[in-house]
């Protein structure tokens, strides 16, 4: 994990209620700073949780895409990191055709 990305930085919001259009403005944000200041999150990458439905511990490890499980924010469904991968290329490369 040291060689990836040696720090983690986590922050806590309360009292936020996202509706359909905040929440893909929160999303939308989100990559654009992943395309510019996180240079295509080679130097940081950032994610979204609704604190509500996750619990501790917390590990910050490099591991596999097939070792990585989890369940995307507003969706129901559990996915291995590598499926969510090929799910959102297309979604990457759509907005980053509109950014440029």
């Amino acid at each position: 994990t040291q060689r990836i990305r040696p720090i983690v930085v986590c922050v806590i919001l309360r009292n936020i209620k996202f509706n359909s259009e905040s929440f893909n403005s929160c999303i939308t944000l989100q990559e654009k700073l992943h395309l510019t200041l996180c240079r295509n999150r080679t130097l940081v990458a950032i994610d979204t949780h609704d604190l509500d439905t996750i619990q501790p511990p917390f590990i910050y490890d490099a591991r596999s895409p097939k070792q990585i499980k989890f369940c995307s924010l507003n969706q129901q469904k559990e996915i291995q990191a590598d499926e969510m991968m090929e799910f959102y290329l297309v979604w990457f490369i759509l907005i980053t055709k509109i950014m440029l």
